[in-house]
């Protein structure tokens, strides 16, 4: 389904591998007193590890939501959205 290796693990190796990289380590940006010099490298690994859970989460959501919605939904919105009028209209409505 997904062309990236990350994909291609189980979803207990995918959350072993977050948290390796350093998901569930302490805060970043503690506040402390005195010390001005900054962790980059863990800095870097926790902002890479969230950015990796983000996506594993969209990813996810992206497939849960294709399962649920399925053809009758794809073919509702594209009865809806046939013209730009029509594409709007629920903005419209959202609006008031």
């Amino acid at each position: 389904m997904h062309n990236l290796w990350f994909f291609n693990l189980s979803l207990g190796q995918r959350m072993l591998l977050l948290l390796l990289l350093g998901v569930g380590a302490g805060p970043v940006l503690a506040a402390t007193t005195g010390d001005t010099n900054l962790d980059w490298g863990m800095m870097t690994i926790e902002l890479f590890g969230g950015l990796a859970l983000f996506l594993f989460g969209m990813m996810q959501m992206e497939d849960g939501l294709k399962a649920v919605a399925g053809e009758r939904m794809r073919n509702l919105l594209a009865k809806l959205t046939v013209t730009v009028s029509w594409a709007c209209l629920p903005v419209h409505w959202s609006l008031r």
